[in-house]
């Protein structure tokens, strides 16, 4: 285990998901100060919880991930499928659940490690800097090899006003990524035990998965991340409602015993506290309250 002296980061990686949700049913969400959910958005996202819970995160992949692009210039790089996460103190988290979804499914860093996952590295698109050319003379195009360039993102954006703001910078996003090519790669340098840590949607004989599948009508998914791991630590609502439905709901409740068993009685005691985290049953916490913290 590490230590850390004056932590200035957030102990806990977020995945965010349900934006697809909430631009369909629920648009308007943020303007009222607490995070309410009709009965069918509730409903919505208790079953996006279960399918979560029983297969796993979902790995997309984004068309803008295809290039980096620096004063104007475009450099391709490797489009591997990716998960992202933010590393935020959970009282900053509303404004990120307003453009990414309201349900967040949480780890400790451990997790993301384990699989490669790694912080992004932010550089300014309007200026020179070390990553591309000049200062990398004779390099026109990043190779399908390079996968550090998976891991760069811009810190900034454009507002309506043209200012520039430090939106994506202010993310402290992290990212775990799988391709055919990495697991090639990674069978090479006799690291495939990672590869274990992904699945393909084809391998998931279940019919509730495949009908949820075809159903996906703009991202499907090339590989999902399966949570059931020690360092799954922290389930996020979107509305009390949903904790609510959540707490009282069976199979999520069976989903979670199961996830993180209860620790035996007679089991013996741990001074290193990361044995235990396989026992220690996920935070669950709403959006609102998240900005007490």
């Amino acid at each position: 285990m590490y230590r850390h002296y004056n932590p200035a980061h957030s102990d806990f990686l977020i995945h965010w998901t349900g934006r697809d949700i909430d631009q369909e049913h629920d648009p308007d969400w943020t303007r009222n100060h607490s995070s309410n959910t009709p009965e069918y958005v509730t409903r919505l996202y208790i079953d996006r919880l279960k399918s979560i819970l029983k297969f796993g995160l979902w790995m997309t992949k984004n068309i803008e991930d295809q290039y980096v692009e620096v004063k104007g210039e475009k450099f391709k790089r490797p489009f591997p499928a990716r998960t992202c996460f933010t590393e935020l103190k959970l009282s900053s988290v509303r404004s990120h659940a307003s453009e990414y979804g309201r349900l967040g499914i949480g780890f400790k860093r451990f997790f993301l490690l384990d699989r490669l996952g790694a912080p992004m590295t932010y550089y300014q698109p309007d200026r020179k800097n070390w990553f591309f050319p000049p200062y990398i003379p004779n390099r026109k195009d990043y190779k399908d090899g390079d996968y550090f360039a998976c891991f760069l993102k811009p810190m900034t954006k454009k507002s309506s006003d043209s200012t520039l703001e430090y939106k994506f910078y202010d993310e402290s996003e992290w990212r775990i990524i799988y391709s055919d090519d990495i697991e090639k790669k990674l069978k090479n340098i006799k690291q495939d035990g990672i590869g274990d840590y992904f699945i393909r949607p084809s391998n998931i004989k279940d019919n509730q998965f495949q009908e949820i599948f075809k159903k996906s009508r703009n991202v499907k998914p090339e590989y999902l991340i399966p949570i059931k791991d020690r360092w799954f630590c922290m389930i996020i609502y979107p509305s009390l409602s949903v904790k609510v439905e959540a707490e009282s709901d069976i199979e999520i409740r069976s989903l979670l015993d199961t996830l993180k068993p209860q620790k035996a009685s007679n089991s013996r005691h741990y001074k290193n506290p990361a044995p235990l985290e396989k026992n220690s049953k996920p935070i669950e916490i709403d959006l609102d309250a998240c900005r007490n913290f």
